[in-house]
């Protein structure tokens, strides 16, 4: 009887910004993103459903192929939960 948006979801939500971001940056439109690690996760409040979550990603280390991120999700101004995250990029061409 009290729904919230699961702390998973808000850091799978970080993780897809954080891709975005480091694909836009290399500017290599066809490429995948990967989510690779998390580190110092913290959740500092209570996410529900009505509730406009504002994520925030920012590079913090960036090689040819990943990149390092501070994300958070913040609600109303206030921080619901933050996160380090790496991702990396691969070419579907070169996996197959």
């Amino acid at each position: 009887g009290e729904p919230i948006m699961p702390g998973v979801l808000q850091l799978e939500a970080m993780a897809q910004t954080g891709g975005f971001l480091l694909i836009r940056r290399l500017k290599r439109p066809g490429v995948v993103a990967y989510f690779l690690s998390i580190d110092k996760a913290k959740f500092r409040r209570v996410v529900r459903p009505g509730d406009c979550m504002r994520i925030e990603v920012k590079i913090v280390k960036m090689r040819s192929k990943s990149a390092r991120f501070a994300a958070r999700v913040l609600v109303d101004g206030e921080v619901a939960s933050e996160a380090e995250l790496l991702c990396m990029v691969t070419d579907p061409e070169e996996t197959a």
